[in-house]
């Protein structure tokens, strides 16, 4: 299993992990969100759900052992690369280099 792919899920299609995603309110103020990232089986992310949305049912449990292990993905990826967009408006995610991460 590669780095990145130490909290997914195999699936034939691919995989998916969670991810930090780099966005701007309207103003321009930085937005930060947790997303889930598809990749196909070159490591390629092919579409992506943010899980913070009202719609989203990614972040509600009916068991505490499965939001623990939730968490535990969670602290994993955040240590992986930031994800911005490729171009404004884009849904095309691409990693944020590590010299352009403002912490």
């Amino acid at each position: 299993m590669s780095e990145n792919e130490e909290s997914i899920e195999e699936e034939d299609a691919g995989y998916w992990n969670y991810r930090v995603f780099k966005d701007h309110y309207k103003d321009g103020t930085p937005l930060f969100r947790i997303i889930e990232a598809y990749y196909n089986k070159n490591n390629e992310i092919t579409g992506w759900c943010d899980v913070s949305t009202g719609e989203s049912t990614a972040l509600l449990w009916d068991d505490f052992k499965d939001l623990k292990g939730t968490i535990k993905h969670l602290m994993k990826d955040v240590n992986k690369p930031i994800l911005i967009r490729k171009e404004k408006d884009s849904d095309e995610l691409i990693e944020l280099k590590l010299e352009e991460e403002e912490m």
